[in-house]
C-alpha cells in the first residue's frame, strides 16, 4: 500500500492509522507522501508511487485535490491495476462527476445508515431539496443538531431583556447523561467525553457508472462490518 495525505490533521492521522493497521495485519507500506491543498498537477507524486510495488493507493484527501489525483492516475503507467481507496472526505456527490471515468471502481470508507428510523429520511430530503443528501454524514449531523436543540430547550434561561443564557457546564451535563436518544443513526448514548456516535457504522462504498453518469447517490455498499472479505 501507498498513502497520500494533504497535511491536514484529518488526512495525516487517518493515513498514519491506516498504515499502522495495515502493517499489523502483515501488509507493507511502499510509499508515504503528501500533496498540498491547492495542488492541481499530481503527475510527479503519482509517478513516484507507481515506481514502487503497490496493490492499493489510500488517499484520505478532499476535493478538488482528490478529483485531480484520481483523474490523472489513469494516465500513469504502473497504476492500471491499483485499487484506489479513499475516505469519507470524498464521499460527496460531486466527486464521481468531477473525476469522470477515472472514478470507476474507486472505493471509499464512510458511514452507511440503515434501520427503520432512517428509511423515510432520504425521500423527505429529496422532496424538500430535489436531490439526495450531498454529504455522507447527513444523518449524523441531523442527530447532533436535534440533540443540541433538545438540550437547549431544557436548559436555556431568558433574561428580562430577552438575552438567552446557556450554561456551558449545564449543557455538557445534559450530553453526558443522554441515554438511548432516538436518532436516525441509532439509539444514542453519550460517553463522559460527549462521544455519542453509533458503533460499527463505517462501510466501504464503490463508485460505479451510475454515480458517474446517472446521478445515483449514495454509492452501493461494497463491504460492511461482519461481512466476509470475499463477499
Amino acid at each position: 500500500m501507498a498513502t497520500i495525505h494533504d497535511g491536514s490533521n484529518y488526512a495525516f492521522d487517518l493515513a498514519l492509522a491506516t498504515e499502522r493497521n495495515f502493517e499489523e495485519f502483515g501488509g507493507e507500506i511502499t510509499f508515504s507522501g503528501v500533496v498540498n491543498v491547492g495542488d492541481t498537477d499530481m503527475s510527479a507524486i503519482l509517478t513516484d508511487i507507481a515506481s514502487n510495488a503497490l496493490d492499493v493507493l489510500f488517499f484520505p484527501i478532499f476535493q478538488p485535490e482528490g478529483d485531480s489525483l484520481v483523474s490523472q492516475s489513469r494516465f500513469i503507467p504502473g497504476l492500471e491495476n491499483t485499487v484506489m481507496l479513499t475516505a469519507d472526505a470524498l464521499l460527496v456527490e460531486g466527486f464521481p462527476i468531477d473525476s469522470g471515468e477515472a472514478a470507476l471502481g474507486v472505493l471509499m470508507t464512510g458511514p452507511a445508515v440503515t434501520g427503520e428510523p432512517y428509511e423515510a429520511f432520504p425521500e423527505l430530503w429529496f422532496e424538500k431539496y430535489g436531490e439526495a443528501p450531498p454529504s455522507g454524514f447527513h444523518a449524523h449531523a441531523f442527530d447532533a443538531a436535534n440533540m443540541l436543540l433538545d438540550a437547549l430547550e431544557g436548559i436555556a434561561v431568558t433574561g428580562e431583556d430577552g438575552t438567552m443564557l446557556i450554561g456551558r457546564q449545564v449543557l455538557r451535563d445534559v450530553f453526558t447523561n443522554y441515554t438511548d436518544y432516538e436518532g436516525l443513526t441509532s439509539l444514542l448514548t453519550c460517553s463522559p467525553t460527549g462521544d455519542c456516535g453509533a458503533v460499527e457504522s463505517m462501510e466501504i462504498f464503490e463508485i460505479t457508472e451510475a454515480e458517474i453518469h446517472e446521478g445515483k447517490w449514495p454509492p452501493t455498499i461494497a463491504w460492511k462490518p461482519g461481512q466476509d472479505s470475499d463477499g
